[in-house]
């Protein structure tokens, strides 16, 4: 049985990516909030909407690295258990070569058990064979067995 191990090192890029996204978003927002400008008259920036901003932004970011950690302990608790599941893995693999081997031994077992001619009653021996005996002839015996006839 294979175990799918789950691939936390593509969910850490993306998050890694993310993380680096809004940083980089609360970057330029800081920059540029000022620099605004409007029908060619500059804004006055708004500091309690760039705070709000900020502060969302801030809470994303430490969401984001949270969830970072989070699958980081979850690699390392992965990685020391790896291990053990393919030592498991393989000791199944041959616990189950040795099942298979002793299902085919006992079969066989079985069909020559039931074939014992000690155990078929309707059979019985009626001769013991004999082996088959060479005769010699020998051919000066013919010829005077025939000379005598004739």
């Amino acid at each position: 049985m294979k175990v799918p191990f789950v691939d936390l090192k593509s969910q850490h890029a993306n998050l890694r990516a993310e993380i680096n996204g809004a940083i980089q978003d609360v970057i330029d927002a800081a920059a540029f909030a000022a620099a605004s400008i409007q029908g060619g008259q500059s804004l006055q920036p708004n500091i309690s909407s760039e705070r709000a901003i900020l502060a969302g932004i801030k809470s994303r970011v430490e969401a984001l690295r949270a969830r970072m950690n989070n699958l980081l302990a979850r690699v390392k608790t992965i990685s020391q258990v790896a291990p053990g599941i393919e030592e498991l893995e393989r000791k199944a693999e041959v616990e189950e070569t040795n099942y298979k081997h002793s299902e085919s031994s006992l079969e066989k077992a079985r069909i020559d058990e039931t074939l014992d001619p000690s155990r078929m009653p309707n059979i019985s021996i009626v001769q013991t064979p004999t082996s088959a005996a060479k005769v010699k002839r020998n051919s000066g015996e013919l010829c005077s067995v025939s000379q005598a006839v004739a």
